[in-house]
Formats: C-alpha cells, sequence, structure tokens
C-alpha cells in the first residue's frame, strides 16, 4: 500500500512538472508570436512610410533618374558648346515623330535623315537661331529654353529718345529654380502646382516648351473657316484659322495632341516668346515689323524679317495678321463666358490651371495688382494705353475678360509682341490662335 502510495505520489508530480512545463511553453509561444509582431510592425513601419527605406529608396532612385536626366542635358549643352552654340540653352525635348529642321544660306528646308542634314548646323541660340521641329503631320515648332531674365529699364527708366527698355536673359536648367539677383525665373517654365498654376507656370520644372511657328491654319483652308479638312496645320502661305470663340480655340488646342499636352497658348508663354524675341537671342532690341498688307491673313506673312529672330528660324505672326486668343481669362466679370463658351477652360470656381491662368482684374490700366510679372503687360507698359513700341496695352476688365495679343495687320504701328488688349470671347473673322506643345 505505502509502495502504491509513492507511485501515485510520483505520477502527480511528474503530471504537475509536464503541465507546467507544457504551460511555461505556450506562454512562451505567446511572447515569441507577440515579439514577431511587434518586430514585424517596427519592420513594416521601416521599410514604408515617409521616412521608410522603401519609400526612400524610391526617392532615391527618382534622384538618381532626374540627376542622370540632368547630366545628359549638361553633357548636350556641352556638345552645343563644342558646336558653337556658347548661349546655355537647354537642349530640346523630342518625340518619335518630330524631326530636326534647318534652312542652308539658299534657304532650302534640310530635314533630318537627308544626305545633307548635319547636326551641327540644327540651332544655335548665341547665333539668334532658335532650335525648329517638323512633326509627322507636316506642322513646325520651335524651342524656347527656360530661361530667367532682368528688366533693364523699366517703364520709368527709360530714355526719353527711346520707345523701349531693354531686356537681359540667362538661360537655365530645369535643376536651378533659384534665379540670380535681379533677375526672375520666367513663369511658364515653373513648377507652379503649390501655387495654384496662379503664376501661368506648369505642374513640374520644365527645360521649355515648343511653339507653333505659325498662328494656326486647317487643311487646305481657302477662306475663313472654309476649308476641305478640320485637320491643324501649322505651316506658312495659308489663311489663318479664325471666325472661332475662345473656347474652341482652347479645345481645338487642347485634342490636337495628348501625348505632348498640347493647349492654347497661355499669356505666360506668350511673354515668355515675347521676351525672348526682344533679347540678344532674338531682335536685340529691335521691333517685329507688322506685316500692315496682310488682308488675307496668311501665316508666314512678309518672310524672314517678320519672324521673332529676323530669319527663317524664328516664331512669325507675332506682329500683324489675326489677332491671337490666349489661355488667360478674368475671375471678375458679367456674362461673358457663358456667351463665349470660354467657361470649359476655367477651373473649379473659375481657378487657374496649368493650362489657363486666372487674372483679377476690374481697370484696364495695366498694374501689378491686376497682371502677372513675365506675361509681357505691365512690366513694358509705359502710359495711357501704350507699351513699348507704341504696342497697344490695356488689360481685362469685367465686361471683357479675356485676352487677345499681337495686333492685327490693320492696326499699324499699334500691333506688336507687346500688344495686349481685351477681348469677349467671341468668334470674329480676324482673331486667331496659337498651340504649345510641352513634353
Amino acid at each position: 500500500m505505502k509502495n502504491l502510495k509513492k507511485k501515485d505520489s510520483k505520477r502527480n508530480s511528474e503530471f504537475l512538472k509536464n503541465k507546467k512545463e507544457k504551460g511555461i511553453t505556450l506562454i512562451a509561444l505567446v511572447i515569441t508570436i507577440i515579439v514577431l509582431i511587434i518586430l514585424a510592425g517596427v519592420t513594416i513601419a521601416t521599410l514604408t512610410g515617409d521616412n521608410g527605406i522603401l519609400t526612400k529608396a524610391s526617392k532615391a532612385k527618382e534622384e538618381t533618374e532626374e540627376a542622370k536626366e540632368d547630366e545628359l542635358q549638361h553633357l548636350d549643352i556641352l556638345e552645343n558648346y563644342i558646336n558653337g552654340d556658347t548661349s546655355g540653352a537647354n537642349p530640346p525635348k523630342l518625340t518619335e515623330d518630330m524631326k530636326k529642321v534647318y534652312w542652308d544660306s539658299d534657304g532650302n528646308e534640310i530635314v533630318e535623315g537627308s544626305e545633307t542634314f548635319d547636326q551641327a548646323n540644327w540651332y544655335n541660340y548665341s547665333e539668334n537661331r532658335w532650335a525648329n521641329v517638323k512633326t509627322s503631320d507636316g506642322n513646325y515648332w520651335v524651342w524656347i529654353p527656360r530661361y530667367e531674365y532682368k528688366i533693364i529699364q523699366s517703364k520709368d527708366t527709360i530714355p526719353s529718345d527711346s520707345n523701349c527698355g531693354k531686356i537681359e536673359i540667362n538661360f537655365i536648367s530645369e535643376s536651378c529654380t533659384v534665379a540670380n539677383t535681379g533677375y526672375n525665373i520666367h513663369p511658364a517654365f515653373i513648377n507652379d502646382s503649390e501655387n495654384d498654376f496662379s503664376h501661368g507656370g506648369w505642374d513640374k520644372e520644365i527645360s521649355g516648351f515648343w511653339v507653333g511657328k505659325y498662328e494656326t491654319s486647317r487643311k487646305n483652308a481657302t477662306d475663313l473657316m472654309e476649308g476641305n479638312s478640320s485637320e491643324i496645320k501649322i505651316v506658312s502661305g495659308v489663311q489663318s484659322y479664325r471666325n472661332i470663340t475662345i473656347g474652341d480655340c482652347y479645345s481645338t488646342a487642347f485634342s490636337y495632341d495628348r501625348s505632348k499636352e498640347s493647349h492654347l497658348i497661355k499669356n505666360s508663354e506668350w511673354g515668355a516668346v515675347a521676351y525672348l524675341s526682344h533679347s540678344n537671342y532674338g531682335r536685340k532690341g529691335e521691333e517685329i515689323p507688322t506685316s500692315e498688307s496682310n488682308i488675307s491673313y496668311l501665316t508666314g506673312y512678309g518672310g524672314e524679317i517678320t519672324s521673332s529672330t529676323g530669319n527663317m528660324y524664328g516664331i512669325y505672326d507675332l506682329s500683324g495678321g489675326a489677332w491671337e486668343y490666349v489661355a488667360a481669362f478674368n475671375s471678375i466679370d458679367s456674362n461673358s463666358y457663358e456667351e463665349a463658351n470660354g467657361i470649359s477652360f476655367s477651373g473649379v470656381n473659375k481657378n487657374s490651371t496649368k493650362y489657363a491662368t486666372k487674372y483679377n482684374s476690374e481697370t484696364n490700366i495695366p498694374s501689378s495688382e491686376n497682371c502677372k510679372i513675365g506675361d509681357a503687360t505691365y512690366e513694358v507698359y509705359i502710359n495711357s494705353n501704350r507699351a513699348w513700341f507704341n504696342d497697344y496695352s490695356y488689360c481685362l476688365n469685367k465686361d471683357y475678360p479675356f485676352f487677345r495679343r499681337g495686333g492685327k495687320y490693320s492696326s499699324g504701328s499699334a500691333a506688336g509682341v507687346f500688344y495686349s488688349n481685351h477681348a469677349s470671347g467671341r468668334a470674329f473673322e480676324d482673331y486667331s490662335f496659337r498651340i504649345v506643345l510641352t513634353i
């Protein structure tokens, strides 16, 4: 009996010991799982989040790609320098359907792919030869490189024997986001998204943009809007596309080529073209002649002397021809939005977008309060209703909430690249438009 009791006691002791060990093992397992969960959470937090390894790796990859692109851009600039272009202008951004084009001393067009094409002759901004391309649809485009500018002589310092001021320009890379002392990076090239696009910029820093070499036309256009096709053409020697509302100008330009972010030229982009044209990289302070006899509104009328560079490499129809609508609108208006079909290109609650810029103007007189830097309005305004070169100069008002630029052929000396006036946005026989591409 005593032996049996001893055996039972031993069994109970072993049972309790095993049970205790199993209990400890289960607790250890739970603790291990909890620790693993904590470690997993820490690991996930380390990998993800704003400061996570994966996020940092992604940012590092983006920064590396940007640095690589910036390095390639600098190598291209160096190559251009070796070829004689000392301007430092950003190399044009190209797509597969773009072919480089230039002209020989006899005015013959030389297109990339031909036997006589020479890359070194394509462009040279230091010699006032801007980069031109021809897209597969036969349309011509001119590259406007990113730059910073300084108004050397404003309206308050223009000499009495002069009717214009001076503009100094430095070409800069897209990685350069801080201007030199006294300069402004032109708003058309900046990342303006944090400012709700109020300056007329883009959704990223850009190295430049392509602008239509001529006013927009239509294929086989013969008179006003009449033509055998609605296909857009940007070529010389045809009648510009007119009798079109500003809303239709916007939608036509927008739908032209979405892969290249095509859009109606903004007021800021018009200003970028105007300032570059006036600089030493363009006409060196000389006025663009007005084609006063261009009663048929022919594109490229007057020849190379009427271009932004005074040669075949510039942009045409900026002075005379037809008035040109630009993608800008006044937030203070009457019923003109609906009447002009222009409300389609304003943002929510009539805010700016990267395709169109909002102005707040109650007076016709250009000023820093109702206009913007870089748009070739108040910075080149002199007095009364005149800007540099005696060009007509007005801002927007509530009844005429849209801009027209350039002046028509019959505007005479009042026409020009610094011409600005207000408009209703309706369709008229002497109003046209221009397209811009941002790649």
